[in-house]
Formats: structure tokens, C-alpha cells, sequence
């Protein structure tokens, strides 16, 4: 299903997983901003979230994943009303997951969802290309390389 194959112990990450207070707004968000095609949530028994929640047994975790092309790379797993938001510092990145990066091929559907527009960068990464931050719905920080 678009996953890559693990070839050692320590590999590249194959997907970024966000914990998602609003599983269908932040479904909507990858699909209308992102561009990318979003499965229809998914319902599983997710032991690690039923477990730190305490949740009745049976009880399962809706999710969607993202993908562009052949890749599937996003996934966003709702979470139970009980989690709550963890407290952030002024200034500093956010808890959890505080910042990952994609490339993207269309700077233009992008225009207007900015928190940081894009320039230019150099460097291993960007090699001259544009980079520009965008902000999930979960409050997730997005760097957007120009693909």
C-alpha cells in the first residue's frame, strides 16, 4: 500500500504520525491544502492509545492516512476526548511532534495557509530551493521544501 521496505534497524522514517483532536478537520485540511489523497478513516484496535486512555476494551481508534503519488507518508490518529493539548512555551516549538518536512511540487495551491512564507535556502536540503512553514490543524509545524 505505498509503504517502503525496512532494510536495517535504523532506516529512514517511512511516516509521520499526528495525534488529531478532529480526525475529519484534519483529514480535510491534508486533503484541500495538501493536495493529497486521504483514505475514508479507518476504525482499529490501537493498543497504545486504548491503553494510555484507559479505554473499554474494543474500543477503536479511528485514523486516516495521506498520500501523494505512490507514497504514503502522513497519518493522523484521532484521539480520545480525554487527551489534552500539552502546555507549549512562548516562542519555543510546540510538544510532541514539534516539526517535520516534505517536499511539495505546488507552491501555488499553498498561498494564503502560510505561517512563514516562502525563501529561498541553501543547503544540503533545500539546495536553492524555496522552503516555506505551514502550521497543521493540529499545530504540528510543516516545512514545505519546493519540490
Amino acid at each position: 500500500h505505498g509503504l517502503p521496505e525496512v532494510h536495517s534497524l535504523v532506516d529512514r522514517p517511512f511516516i509521520m504520525v499526528l495525534a488529531s483532536p478532529d480526525l475529519r478537520k484534519g483529514a480535510a485540511w491534508l486533503r484541500d491544502v495538501l493536495g493529497l489523497e486521504v483514505i475514508e478513516p479507518v476504525a482499529i484496535n490501537y493498543s497504545m492509545i486504548s491503553k494510555s486512555f484507559n479505554l473499554p476494551e474494543g474500543q477503536k481508534t479511528e485514523l486516516v492516512t495521506g498520500r501523494w503519488g505512490d507514497h504514503v507518508f502522513l497519518e493522523l490518529d484521532q484521539y480520545p476526548a480525554a487527551a489534552m493539548p500539552r502546555a507549549g512555551v512562548a516562542g519555543e516549538l510546540p510538544p510532541g511532534v514539534a516539526m517535520t518536512t516534505m517536499a511539495h511540487p505546488d507552491f501555488a495551491r499553498l498561498a494564503g495557509h502560510w505561517a512563514a512564507g516562502p525563501v529561498v535556502r541553501q543547503g544540503p536540503l533545500y539546495e536553492g530551493r524555496r522552503v516555506g512553514m505551514l502550521t497543521t490543524p493540529e499545530g504540528a509545524l510543516l516545512e514545505v521544501i519546493e519540490a
